[in-house]
């Protein structure tokens, strides 16, 4: 229980965050007792209660940067298992406990997560019809929107929200601003990195001591103060008319980008919001500094070298293609999430994660998506060289399955369908599918050499055929239909010259 003095739903004294280990146990911990036992090898912890999954990564960058500012402001490297020293620090870094805590009714003083407010009150504000609406990202499910409606007195809930909507929300209508750490106002919060093993401490103490050692890159690429800058934006009094420049940051700052401010109501809080007219950090707008909205030394996001632009994503995800260039290409920065620490043993796997918008600011989707690393292929994703083959091989396997999705199969499915372009999108998107759910597996499978993709390939779009084959009913000229699609199939598969053939036909020899 908190002390009486202090308000409800404080980090650092109550224990609001529940996590589960590997036995499916289930703590109950402060904040410093979340870095506490993140920090200890010994503790493994495999997930958060209340957490969703589109959350995950808010919470994880979270606890990483603000460990990060902490140790680096202490002068210490590796994150100590004391609770009460992070309980000490984390008051000096918010300069006391109020930034710590959910609901302050001093206007005047921030909040946790919710800056002052120099107007010293809410007119004006709007009361958020519910959870999901302003205090989340949009792509909050019904269920979790559910369960916060009839438990408005859990604070997790409120938490992880925040965290969320402040620190990976774009631009969405005007007054309603989003970060820095995404290429442009409607981009996404692009999230990509290499762990090991299912402990999401050893992940965090991966994350934190890359991120440390990359600090002088990321604040002199992207303007920010290399010392004594500000940590935690919601410290600041905002009152929607100015911003802050890059320069007044530290690298490891955790955003705010929303007006917003709880306060107390029978059994739970409620949640006033109003927009700004500016952004809460000032990018300047000429061509020189613009770089640094896309060059912004996320440590999770890969970078476009042509350009200096952050990586962006369609609403397809993270197709093979997509996760081969961010995952291999040359022309891609890693992020310092991407790096395996020396002699490291376990499963690896890369892992993207992103909330990609719709067009013209409407809700998109949640993406994820996990790609292991074999043991055996470790060694070349250390080595720009190992990375380059293994693209080059990967770019020849992506080639050909355009190839027999755009040339071969939509050739036989066009003589079977004739005009009937749904179906054969249909089928082409089975291939799609076939070819992505198996793509990886056959790259690492076979690293150096594309060429028994080719039968693979041939595999997949005869099954698929095959199956259209089957749908056509009974016509005067099915027969037809079923001929001229099994020829083009064949002609296209062994005899076209434009490619190679693609597969060379397998003749007996007469005995």
């Amino acid at each position: 229980m908190p002390p009486p003095d202090l308000p409800p739903g404080n980090l650092l004294t109550e224990s609001l965050f529940g996590v589960v280990d590997l036995h499916g146990n289930r703590h109950h911990l402060t904040l410093p007792g979340v870095l506490a036992r993140l920090a200890d090898p010994a503790a493994t912890t495999i997930g958060f209660t209340a957490l969703q999954a589109h959350q995950s990564h808010a919470w994880h960058a979270f606890l990483v940067q603000l460990a990060a500012m902490v140790l680096h402001r202490a002068g210490v490297t590796d994150p100590p298992t004391d609770a009460a020293w992070w309980g000490d620090r984390l008051r000096e870094l918010g300069s006391g406990e109020e930034a710590w805590t959910l609901v302050v009714e001093d206007l005047s003083k921030p909040a946790f997560m919710q800056p002052p407010v120099p107007e010293l009150n809410l007119q004006g504000f709007n009361v958020a019809d519910s959870f999901s609406s302003e205090c989340d990202l949009p792509q909050t499910a019904r269920n979790h929107d559910y369960k916060v409606k009839n438990n408005p007195g859990d604070a997790a809930h409120w938490i992880y929200g925040l965290i969320s909507v402040q620190t990976c929300q774009n631009y969405s209508g005007a007054t309603k601003y989003g970060i820095i750490r995404m290429n442009g106002g409607t981009g996404s919060r692009l999230a990509t990195g290499v762990t090991v093993g299912l402990d999401v401490g050893h992940h965090f103490r991966k994350d934190v001591h890359a991120i440390l050692e990359a600090r002088p890159d990321i604040y002199e690429a992207a303007g920010f103060a290399p010392d004594h800058g500000i940590c935690l934006l919601w410290q600041e009094s905002w009152d929607g008319k100015s911003g802050l420049p890059v320069s007044t940051l530290d690298p490891f700052v955790i955003e705010i980008c929303r007006r917003l401010r709880l306060m107390p109501r029978k059994n739970g809080m409620l949640l006033h919001a109003i927009g700004s007219e500016t952004e809460r950090i000032i990018i300047p707008r000429d061509k020189k500094q613009w770089r640094i909205r896309n060059a912004h030394g996320d440590p999770w996001t890969p970078v476009e070298k042509a350009d200096s632009k952050a990586v962006s994503m369609t609403e397809r995800g993270f197709t093979y293609s997509a996760t081969v260039k961010i995952l291999l290409s040359s022309d891609v920065t890693r992020p310092p999430s991407r790096f395996l620490a020396a002699g490291e043993s376990g499963d690896a796997r890369w892992y993207g994660k992103v909330l990609v918008k719709g067009g013209q600011g409407k809700i998109g989707a949640w993406h994820e998506r996990e790609v292991p690393i074999p043991g055996h292929l470790r060694s070349r994703f250390a080595r720009p060289e190992g990375r380059d083959a293994l693209a080059i091989v990967a770019k020849d396997m992506i080639d050909l399955a355009a190839t027999m999705r755009l040339k071969i199969l939509k050739s036989a499915l066009t003589a079977l369908w004739e005009d009937a372009e749904g179906r054969i999108d249909q089928a082409l998107a089975r291939l799609e599918q076939a070819v992505d759910a198996c793509f990886f597996d056959h790259l690492w499978a076979h690293p150096d050499d594309p060429t028994p993709w080719r039968t693979v390939l041939a595999d997949l779009a005869r099954q698929i055929l095959d199956e259209d084959c089957a749908l056509v009913g009974p016509a005067a000229d099915r027969w037809q239909r079923l001929s001229a699609a099994e020829s083009r199939f064949t002609w296209h598969l062994h005899h076209n010259p434009k490619h190679g053939p693609f597969l060379p036909r397998i003749t007996h020899a007469t005995p």
